[in-house]
């Protein structure tokens, strides 16, 4: 363990390039002005026409790359003097530029000079077409960044404050190849030396916090547009192989005595930092290390300096974590109501629906959890905690082997609700399963005078109108 504390404390103490280089100036969007096809627009047309074909017709048939040199005269062109002339300048561009820096692999000062006008190609995109969605800021110095670290490595200012400003200005939109290779590139760093150790917990906390709130958006957006379902699936896919990705390059220091080690050290120093204790509460929260003594001193610590709805929430899961669900219904209530944001407002009345489950005030429970049924009407998880609520008390609501058995029924119908939902639906239908699997039987049914296919109403702590079912 010594040994452990004495590796985290020499790369806590390594310096480096956290910090944003703001020496480095982007590009303007648009900035570029003037005529679209330049000073001499026949001349511009041509090029442009042979430019075009050339190109279109190397796509169709990569062997070709003859067509390329063919290319690269009018290319030049209508890069120097019609930068407007059309966003196709750019896109092949790059595939043209790329083509010549491995063709003149041997020749280092040529292939570099390549290399230069590749970056300045990225920019004058910008330039030129930046306002529009296909070459937007963001998107572009995406790109511009993993060719960096393609091409200049040892460029990792640069690297650094491309990926960043490309994912700052994406937000929840960032691009998620865009997200898990800027992570990738900081935990490298950290293994050479080159940044503080802590810097792979605040990033993962910011970018895995924005790869969520993009995941949440297309599950919103699916349900809105079942016809583009496989567009939808495939960009959700895509998201949580950056999720996964990044939770697998974090692992080696997702260990929560890591975790704790680094953080406790820090902790003193920075207790008056909202922000450090934002992202303190958060990491521990997603990493499981929400036992432990320091995620209660900081959401504690947190709502005192910030008594905000953000930071009520948090302090009502330490409560939870504490049992003391009294306590984490109280801030979780106060956080449900005081949140502007309709996502917030649901996670709060979630968290409330828990604290009052576990304390036992199932009606409690059920109310909240409908609460966030109200905001968030297609989402299944409501659903599927009044499934539990209805499973774990269905003993405690009957007088006979049939009526112990109603509140499996009106489980069933609550998980039926949730599979509705793509993003629940698979657990949903094997709670399904699993409700029906504590059906009576028709023999059951008859006995005590009941028949399938009629309506019942329990009336225990919730009263609930289903319908009689058997398991054969």
């Amino acid at each position: 363990m010594k040994k452990l504390v004495l590796v985290l404390v020499m790369l806590i103490c390594i310096g480096g390039i956290n910090a944003q280089d703001t020496s480095i100036i982007f590009p303007k969007p648009c900035s570029i002005k003037g005529p679209k096809w330049g000073q001499d627009s026949i001349k511009a047309v041509q090029s442009y026409s042979i430019f075009r074909e050339n190109m279109k017709q190397w796509s169709a048939n990569k062997q070709r790359t003859e067509l390329l040199d063919y290319s690269l005269e009018s290319w030049r062109y209508l890069f120097n003097h019609a930068p407007l002339a059309s966003p196709y300048t750019y896109i092949d561009g790059q595939d043209l530029l790329e083509y010549l820096i491995n063709k003149n692999e041997a020749n280092t000062e040529l292939k570099q000079k390549y290399i230069d006008t590749l970056m300045m190609l990225f920019d004058k995109r910008i330039e030129a077409f930046g306002c529009e969605s296909h070459s937007s800021e963001g998107f572009v110095l995406g790109r511009k960044a993993l060719t960096l670290l393609k091409y200049r490595p040892e460029n990792t200012q640069e690297i650094l404050a491309t990926f960043r400003r490309s994912i700052e200005l994406g937000k929840e939109d960032a691009e998620p190849a865009i997200v898990f290779s800027y992570y990738n590139f900081i935990v490298d760093q950290v293994n050479k030396g080159q940044m503080d150790t802590l810097i792979i917990f605040e990033e993962y906390d910011r970018l895995s916090d924005l790869m969520n709130k993009r995941l949440v958006k297309l599950y919103d957006e699916y349900k809105d547009n079942p016809a583009d379902s496989t567009k939808y699936e495939r960009s959700i896919k895509n998201v949580q192989a950056a999720i996964i990705n990044m939770d697998n390059y974090m692992a080696p220091f997702a260990n929560c005595d890591i975790i704790i080690t680094i953080y406790n050290n820090k902790f003193e120093q920075n207790k008056e930092n909202i922000e450090f204790l934002r992202r303190l509460a958060n990491i521990m929260e997603k990493k499981g290390c929400d036992d432990n003594q320091l995620y209660f001193k900081a959401s504690e610590q947190l709502y005192a300096l910030d008594p905000s709805p953000a930071s009520a929430l948090s302090l009502a899961k330490s409560f939870i974590k504490a049992k003391r669900y009294e306590d984490a219904a109280k801030y979780a209530s106060q956080a449900a109501d005081n949140f502007d944001n309709a996502d917030d407002r649901f996670d709060a009345y979630m968290i409330l629906a828990e604290a009052y489950r576990l304390n036992g005030q199932y009606s409690a429970a059920k109310n909240a959890a409908l609460k966030a049924s109200n905001i968030k009407p297609n989402s299944g998880k409501p659903f599927i905690f009044i499934g539990d609520l209805y499973m774990i008390t269905a003993n405690s609501c009957g007088d006979n082997p049939v009526t112990k058995r109603a509140g499996y029924w009106a489980a069933y119908d609550q998980y039926t609700r949730a599979k509705k939902d793509p993003e629940f639906a698979s657990i949903a239908s094997k709670k399904a399963s699993e409700a029906y699997s504590y059906f009576p039987k028709t023999e059951d049914l008859f006995f005590y005078g009941y028949y399938k296919g009629n309506s019942y109403t329990i009336n225990c702590w919730y009263t609930e109108t289903t319908t009689i079912r058997a398991i054969d």
